[in-house]
């Protein structure tokens, strides 16, 4: 009989914390209690779709998000944000968070988002620029200087 994982002790933990039966979580994450007690002892993997589910459930802290999270044999990244503001930074820390809780389809719809929009970044930046307004460079902004013309396509 395998050992109780830290991955299972985390789940026994933030189940127990939320007074719930393996039952219960169980019915909540549509598969049986053997099965959850099997993720419990270690038995069977905690596969990434479901510790995405039980974190949805259960809002856990941080840290018991990345145990569960890590389950897989999830590894870390990193990225150098040397030369990067303070808002870029922020916004790829948001955009990692999103991305570690999403479901896989959804995961993968914003990898093809992010293919289009590197195979046409270069129409898109022509039309951003040709579209800005001249005195603060915003598009389509309020300033009084700044006509929404047609033919600016």
């Amino acid at each position: 009989m395998k050992r109780p994982s830290k991955v299972g002790n985390a789940i026994r933990q933030v189940r127990l914390a939320k007074t719930m039966s393996q039952e219960s979580l169980g019915i909540a994450l549509d598969v049986s209690k053997s099965y959850i007690s099997a993720i419990e002892t270690g038995k069977r993997p905690l596969q990434q779709g479901m510790a995405r589910q039980m974190i949805n459930l259960f809002k856990p802290s941080e840290e018991i998000s990345r145990i569960l999270l890590g389950a897989n044999g999830s590894h870390k990244i990193s990225i150098h944000t040397d030369g990067l503001s303070g808002t870029k930074i922020n916004i790829i820390k948001d955009f990692a968070k999103l991305i570690l809780t999403c479901e896989d389809r959804d995961a993968r719809k914003v990898g093809r988002l992010i293919t289009q929009i590197n195979l046409n970044k270069e129409s898109q930046l022509d039309n951003a620029t040709r579209n800005e307004c001249p005195k603060c460079h915003e598009l389509y902004c309020e300033c009084e200087e700044y006509e929404d013309d047609d033919d600016l396509v």
